[in-house]
């Protein structure tokens, strides 16, 4: 199989390839901006004359800054083309888009369309939202709230699009939806207790692509995700962001800036080589149902960006097998094309020391009902 990577030269690209050097049977070729390499490989997302070049290619994997470089289009054009790609984007407002798009009301999956689109591949989003499914088909009955939350170190290495994500959940509106309804929320809201793999600890609603994503597959009426930032000092830093972004809009984008300033070299190169481990937790029950009382599940990673390289690799292991299967072409979110335990196993095969992964399940009392 032949898979053409785009990003390859990024902060999580570079895990990619070498986990995509794991993957047996699989001839990756780099995809790069510059007309000057090779012509089977020139793919500029900003640049729709150079799409045709993803038809030579069995899959493309896209892990290119979804901030600088939407694939609203290099999409559009794989699905209309018979193009399956495997996508890494992260940013809300992009698969919002590209979800109203293509799965509008109006419009069946599939339909006229050629190539399959799945979105979202990493930890989070990704391994989240199979782990949100699970919980999912855990509650007896159907599912009417459902909270994921994020527990992850600012003091950690990350590329620039990483950083790009984390300064647009900080000052940008979040979405979340209430009795069905897509609503928009000031950017950090307020705490809620959430159980982690190491403890519990309070989580501030943010913006996370989660919320989206988890509406449309599951058709949750009720959907929000956390933020649990640590050291603890950080979280009380992140309610005066709130604060003064919601006070003066101004205010908001000179603080914006300057921390995206400040963050970028920090990650990007003083901090480039020190891991972010990433903790998960899910909950999920009935509106005015004590939160306690319902399924929970939480997963944590030692290395988070190693984990998102791992699961993204673990994908496109599986995409043979997804076609032969009968996936149709359209667009799909992790949790309609993919299972935690059949991804977890292709990770396996790919982290060669290893997959440092955890995960605790939790049934409607809060009783342990599974780990791994």
């Amino acid at each position: 199989m032949r898979a053409l990577l785009i990003g390859g030269g990024g902060y999580l690209g570079r895990k990619v390839v070498e986990a995509l050097g794991r993957v047996r049977d699989l001839d990756v070729a780099l995809g790069h901006r510059s007309p000057g390499g090779p012509r089977d490989t020139h793919l500029d997302l900003l640049d729709p004359a150079t799409f045709p070049v993803m038809k030579k290619h069995d899959v493309v994997v896209n892990c290119a800054d979804s901030v600088a470089a939407p694939p609203e289009r290099m999409l559009a054009y794989a699905l209309q083309n018979g193009v399956t790609l495997v996508d890494s984007n992260a940013d809300p407002a992009s698969l919002e888009r590209i979800l109203f798009m293509h799965r509008g009301a109006s419009q069946r999956r599939g339909g006229d369309l050629t190539g399959r689109a799945i979105l979202g591949v990493g930890i989070f989003p990704g391994l989240s939202n199979l782990l949100a499914a699970g919980v999912c088909q855990r509650l007896q009955g159907p599912v009417e709230r459902l909270e994921v939350g994020i527990r992850v170190t600012a003091l950690s290495g990350a590329g620039g699009g990483m950083v790009a994500l984390m300064r647009q959940s900080l000052f940008n509106n979040c979405v979340v939806y209430e009795g069905g309804e897509r609503v928009e929320v000031p950017p950090i809201g307020p705490a809620i207790p959430m159980r982690f793999v190491s403890g519990e600890y309070p989580a501030l609603r943010v913006g996370l692509p989660e919320t989206i994503m988890l509406h449309w597959s599951r058709g949750v009426p009720n959907v929000a995700s956390y933020l649990s930032p640590y050291p603890t000092p950080l979280r009380a830093g992140l309610r005066l962001t709130g604060a003064i972004a919601r006070s003066s809009p101004k205010a908001g984008r000179v603080l914006s800036s300057a921390m995206h300033r400040m963050l970028a070299p920090l990650r990007t190169s003083v901090l480039s080589e020190r891991p972010s481990s990433v903790e998960i937790a899910v909950m999920a029950n009935r509106v005015g149902v004590d939160r306690s009382v319902g399924p929970s599940a939480a997963l944590a990673a030692k290395e988070g960006v190693l984990t998102a390289a791992y699961a993204i690799a673990g994908a496109i292991s599986l995409v043979d097998g997804l076609r032969q299967g009968g996936l149709q072409p359209g667009v799909y979110l992790p949790d309609e094309a993919l299972k935690l335990p059949e991804l977890i196993a292709a990770m396996k095969a790919v982290a060669p020391g290893g997959l440092d992964l955890t995960v605790q399940e939790r049934d409607l009392h809060g009783v342990a009902a599974g780990a791994s």
